[in-house]
C-alpha cells in the first residue's frame, strides 16, 4: 500500500507540475508601435488553461467516519489538484506523526508514523451563469479501515454567502 501511494502522488506531482510548465512563456517585448492585441493574441488569451492547486496543512487531529486519527500527535495533509476545462483530478494524503489505534484493529504497529490515508478524487464542474454543478468520484485508500469508493454531486450558487448542497454516496460500504 505505501508503494501504491508513493506512486500516487510522483504521478499526481509529475501531472501538476508538467500542466503548469506547458503553460508557461516567454513574455513578450513590448512594441509600442503596436499595443494593441492581434485578433490571435485575444483568441489565445481566451483559449482554457491548465490549472493547478497545492497545499498542506497541520493539524492536531484528523477524525473521518469515526476514527479519530493523530490524537496523541499531529497530522500533516498536503494535496495537489490538477484542472482543465472543468475536469479536476487531484490527490489529498494523510500522514500521522504518531498512529494509534481507534478501534481494536485500526493499526498494526501503534506508535509508527506514515501515510495512513491516500483519496484519489476525479470530478466534472459545469457552470450555467451562477449555477455550478460539480459531479465526481473518491477513491479511499485507507491503512485503518477497508478501502472505499463514493460519487458525488455538488450544486455551488455564486451570490453572497455562496449557498452550497452536496450528496455523497459511498458504493462499497
Amino acid at each position: 500500500m505505501a508503494k501504491m501511494r508513493l506512486v500516487v502522488f510522483l504521478l499526481m506531482g509529475i501531472l501538476l507540475f508538467s500542466a503548469i510548465g506547458l503553460r508557461a512563456e516567454e513574455p513578450k517585448k513590448v512594441d509600442e508601435a503596436t499595443t494593441e492585441k492581434t485578433a490571435e493574441e485575444a483568441k489565445k488569451d481566451e483559449e482554457p488553461k491548465v490549472t493547478g492547486a497545492g497545499a498542506i496543512g497541520f493539524y492536531n487531529r484528523y477524525i473521518f467516519r469515526g476514527y479519530e486519527i493523530g490524537k496523541s500527535g499531529f497530522v500533516i495533509q498536503p494535496s495537489l489538484t490538477a484542472s482543465y476545462r472543468g475536469f479536476s483530478a487531484g490527490f489529498w494524503a494523510n500522514y500521522d506523526t504518531n498512529e494509534r489505534n481507534t478501534t481494536s484493529t485500526a493499526f498494526s504497529d501503534p506508535g509508527s508514523n506514515g501515510i495512513n490515508e491516500v483519496d484519489l478524487t476525479l470530478s466534472y464542474t459545469y457552470t450555467i451563469n451562477k449555477l455550478s454543478l460539480t459531479g465526481g468520484y473518491i477513491y479511499y485508500d485507507l491503512s485503518y479501515a477497508k478501502n472505499t469508493q463514493e460519487f458525488f454531486l455538488t450544486a455551488v450558487l455564486d451570490v453572497f454567502g455562496k449557498p452550497t448542497i452536496s450528496a455523497y454516496q459511498d458504493v462499497d460500504s
